[in-house]
């Protein structure tokens, strides 16, 4: 492992390996039965060794399998031991979890393509995008202060998307929704003065002025 001295703290969001689910096109949400395919297992040996020579000071992941069994194949080669939280789980999807993926459209999830278009559509006894964004905030400003190094986290599509997009200082109804692939590893600088829930609610205010102008 690097010496993390004066580099300072950094959050390394991780997406979770292939899952059986995944490999057959169904919608996961927080469903906990799917677990890593022979395919996403290769893939989390392959991002271990990615991670094993950085500074990693902390290793958490979502308590779902699919990440759970990602985190234990990084915590191999990093030699830190797994925390696990449930802030960072997938999107809960409600009654279309365990579902054809072709079956989530729009008007269950609020998102279309590559956009949220509707951040409070709830699908039945599911989140919203903002639900998933304030949830996957207040574990980053949880993670926020520390020793320098990196923060490891083991999560999901949906938990990148809105994690960056609130680290970016980006309200959820201003917010993209890019792919996100298997074992995709997105990083940020976690400076003490870095962007909060509220900061970013008030960015949409200042991009929403823009859009007027």
């Amino acid at each position: 492992m690097q010496d993390a001295s004066g580099i300072g703290r950094r959050l390394v969001l991780v997406r979770h390996g292939e899952s059986t689910w995944n490999a057959l096109g169904i919608v996961q949400g927080q469903a906990s039965a799917p677990g890593l395919t022979d395919r996403g297992r290769r893939q989390a040996v392959s991002l271990a060794d990615q991670l094993q020579d950085r500074p990693v000071v902390a290793l958490l992941s979502s308590d779902l399998t699919r990440a759970r069994q990602t985190a234990a194949i990084i915590a191999e080669r990093v030699g830190a031991a797994v925390v696990l939280d449930e802030r960072v789980r997938e999107r809960d999807f409600g009654v279309f979890e365990g579902g054809p993926s072709s079956a989530l459209g729009q008007d269950a999830t609020g998102v279309a393509g590559n956009e949220v278009v509707d951040a409070d559509l709830r699908p039945a006894d599911g989140e919203s995008v903002r639900d998933l964004y304030d949830r996957v905030a207040w574990f980053v400003d949880s993670v926020r202060d520390g020793p320098d190094g990196d923060v490891v986290v083991v999560c999901h599509g949906g938990a990148i998307r809105v994690a960056s997009a609130y680290l970016e200082g980006i309200a959820v109804e201003a917010m993209a929704w890019p792919a996100v692939d298997n074992t995709q590893v997105a990083t940020f600088a976690m400076a003490n003065s870095g962007p909060t829930h509220e900061r970013a609610e008030r960015g949409l205010v200042a991009q929403a002025k823009g859009n007027h102008r």
